[in-house]
């Protein structure tokens, strides 16, 4: 229950914001994006040519994914609902993306973040050191799959979904790491050929019952009806959240 509650509230704060983006994971953010990175916004300067766009120059400090670009544009869209604005001298993980005029840029929905943000808020006291925590998950996983050339890619566009009674066996155990990271080999009839752990929850009990339930109850959709090779690899991560004083600890494949 608590995980569904936690999602609800994420999605009904998206629609707070008249932007209507479509959230999608970490996972696939570094599946679609082509250029991933922190940098510091050194520059920022109206794109002469079109007024949905602003240059920036950035100092890189991480590049995740991608060549080591300096100079990229945001879709801005200045006096929109989806206006989207980088400040000089902020510091951002930035998930930028060509679009089909082969401009690299990123905006309000690409899931970019300012790493250096404030939250000052009597209402929500915790909503400072919970944005870090995110932030920090994120650089986490990314510093992960980097150090260990990780690429995760999905060509074929294959979509993924769990029986429920799998997460229910998946609560209420304690675990010390925040994330594990697994390599599938798909066959083309979308069975699982290898399930390899690339990174494992440090509880015996619980990284056991997480190979099972994916190896047993992972269900693989080809909606794009694409001719798949004899076998592809998907790249999945699990994310491990502590329990609270109301609800039990629970795995989810969302970086809340």
């Amino acid at each position: 229950m608590r995980e569904f509650t936690i999602i609800l509230f994420l999605l009904l704060s998206i629609k707070l914001f008249a932007c209507d983006c479509e959230e999608k994971t970490l996972l696939q953010k570094i599946q679609n994006c082509d250029f991933i990175a922190v940098g510091k916004v050194l520059k920022i300067s109206p794109d002469v040519y079109n007024r949905d766009y602003h240059n920036i120059q950035i100092e890189l400090i991480n590049v995740f994914k991608g060549q080591h670009v300096t100079s990229l544009k945001i879709l801005s869209k200045s006096n929109s609902s989806c206006s989207f604005f980088t400040p000089e001298n902020s510091t951002w993980l930035i998930f930028a993306s060509f679009d089909m005029n082969n401009i690299l840029s990123f905006g309000q929905c690409s899931g970019s973040r300012e790493i250096d943000r404030k939250f000052v808020s009597q209402k929500y006291p915790y909503a400072d050191s919970n944005y870090k925590k995110t932030i920090s998950l994120k650089m986490e996983i990314l510093e992960f799959m980097k150090i260990n050339n990780i690429q995760s890619t999905n060509p074929y566009d294959l979509e993924i979904s769990y029986c429920q009674n799998c997460w229910k066996a998946l609560k209420g155990f304690n675990n010390q790491n925040k994330f594990a990271v697994y390599e599938a080999t798909i066959n083309s009839d979308l069975s699982i050929n290898k399930l390899i752990p690339l990174k494992e929850f440090s509880n015996h009990k619980l990284k056991t019952k997480l190979f099972d339930c994916i190896k047993n109850n992972l269900v693989i959709y080809n909606n794009n009806n694409t001719i798949l090779p004899i076998q592809s690899k998907l790249i999945l991560v699990y994310y491990f959240y502590p329990a609270d004083k109301k609800y039990p600890s629970f795995i989810s494949i969302y970086d809340l």
